[in-house]
């Protein structure tokens, strides 16, 4: 019954039990994540950036081991994964607030895009004394700020197919997993694999998975989206509609 709720919710499960869909375990810490930044929102703006700091600041203690609570929620609220976020944030200030030239721009991008495979053939064969996660962490970031630089210089024009592909980019996230797993199993057993090879069966498992996260974003999370808008603009209407009814009776 707790995996059920805790998979619903989207909250930490006292037991560490993956939810049901496995890799919707970082929704939680992206909603969490959003619960956090909302902090910076607060009035006056220095209570809220004062707070979400210390959260920072206990979030790296606790990722580095300095300090450390044999609990559940300790190691959810102070989680190591935390500092990828705020990773993200430092980006998005650097590419606001720094003048950075153009030509630093392409080359960070160039960096984060050398990164990733450095970090694959790292993982198979260890030649540098860094984690997998730190070191995609890094590529993310000369990436982003590459991308986010180039884009504040540069008008940029997204072909739609790419533009909508990035809108199912969380879809086929949280999709290709369950297809992954359900595809390379039966194909293995039918004898594709003696077929087409090692780069054949993943070429095609990354069509499946795109074909089936596309699908699922647009069968699945854009009408749930329009719903769920539906109602929200539905309820401000009443709202508006009510405040405005009471503001005529009081004037009358």
């Amino acid at each position: 019954m707790a995996v059920i709720l805790t998979s619903i919710f989207l909250v930490p499960n006292p037991e560490w039990q993956d939810p049901f869909l496995i890799v919707a375990w970082s929704l939680e810490y992206t909603i969490y994540f959003y619960l956090m930044f909302s902090i910076l929102f607060l009035s006056p703006r220095f209570i809220g950036k004062a707070l979400f700091a210390f959260w920072g600041i206990l979030s790296f203690l606790g990722a580095t081991g300095i300090i450390y609570i044999d609990h559940f929620l300790f190691d959810f609220l102070f989680a190591s994964y935390n500092l990828m976020f705020m990773a993200g944030v430092f980006c998005a200030w650097l590419i606001l607030h720094a003048q950075i030239p153009p030509v630093l721009g392409y080359l960070s991008m160039a960096i984060g895009l050398i990164g990733f495979p450095v970090t694959w053939m790292n993982a198979l064969n260890p030649f540098m004394e860094i984690s997998f996660e730190m070191s995609a962490s890094i590529s993310i970031m000369f990436l982003l700020v590459g991308l986010g630089v180039i884009d504040m210089n540069k008008e940029i024009h997204i072909p739609k197919a790419f533009h909508q592909l990035g809108n199912a980019a969380f879809a086929i996230y949280l999709v290709h997993n369950v297809v992954l797993d359900l595809f390379s199993e039966w194909m293995d057993q039918a004898g594709w694999h003696e077929v087409l090879g090692n780069v054949g069966m993943s070429l095609l498992l990354v069509v499946l998975m795109l074909f089936f996260g596309i699908l699922a974003h647009f069968k699945l999370e854009l009408p749930l989206h329009r719903l769920f808008k539906g109602w929200l603009r539905k309820d401000k209407a009443t709202a508006v509609a009510a405040s405005e009814t009471g503001a005529v009776t009081k004037k009358t």
